[in-house]
């Protein structure tokens, strides 16, 4: 029974990853843990990728899951320069107070 039963249900879930790389599968994942903890955002596409069946085919068999990570990366940023726009707001508050403190903060700290 527990030979039977276990086989079965264990050689599906072992199917999805192992069948691909029985030897990559090991170590992948303790690369998957060192990108983990370098990379919170290469958890994510890991993981994703890792239940993708064909995306686990390309990303494990060759190293190239680093490099494919580092792009993945490199997207948000480009999301990111949107933010520019709220910087703007801070130079009007930047020039109300940079101009009464400096004028009495300032001069005086750096002479005393």
């Amino acid at each position: 029974m527990f030979q039977a039963h276990p086989h079965h249900p264990h050689q599906n879930h072992y199917q999805h990853q192992p069948q691909h790389h029985r030897h990559l599968p090991r170590p992948n994942v303790d690369t998957a843990i060192d990108i983990n903890t370098a990379t919170n955002t290469n958890i994510t596409n890991s993981s994703t990728t890792s239940t993708n069946t064909t995306s686990t085919d390309t990303n494990i068999p060759t190293p190239s899951p680093a490099p494919t990570s580092s792009p993945a990366p490199m997207p948000p940023p480009s999301p990111t320069p949107p933010p520019v726009l709220p910087p703007p707001p801070p130079p009007p508050i930047s020039r109300i107070e940079p101009t009464p403190p400096p004028k009495t903060s300032p001069p005086a700290i750096p002479f005393r």
